[in-house]
């Protein structure tokens, strides 16, 4: 959950606010890694969906591969972003991209949320 007292990082912030936005980041992080879990056990195995029955949902599988397929080509952008970051870098424009990945994380968890709970309804 974002603080309210950022949105973007001023020009002189406390240690506060920089512990705010790194708390924000690891819980967004977090939810992220459970989130792409949760939505992992839906996903169809090649092999193993011949086997069993696909589970009937409200949810069309498409959708799930287009979010799974989603969250990992943000990560990975958010990866590369990160690593091309120059070392002698500002610390806020550091901050500022900690901000603008959580934000970005966030709205894909909302999604994969959303989506979870499509997938656990019966189709009625």
């Amino acid at each position: 959950m974002q603080h309210p007292f950022y949105k973007i990082v001023s020009k002189t912030f406390d240690s506060s606010t920089s512990e705010a936005i790194l708390i924000d980041w690891v819980q967004a992080v977090g939810a992220f890694y459970q989130a792409y879990q949760q939505l992992n056990t839906y996903r169809i195995q090649p092999d193993i969906h011949l086997l069993q029955p696909m589970p009937a949902s409200q949810c069309p599988l498409g959708q799930l591969e287009i979010l799974m397929d989603g969250m990992q080509q943000e990560i990975e952008s958010l990866l590369i972003d990160m690593g091309a970051a120059e070392p002698s870098a500002a610390g806020l424009s550091r901050y500022q991209k900690l901000i603008d990945h959580t934000a970005r994380l966030n709205r894909l968890n909302q999604q994969a949320q959303t989506l979870g709970l499509l997938m656990g309804l019966s189709p009625s």
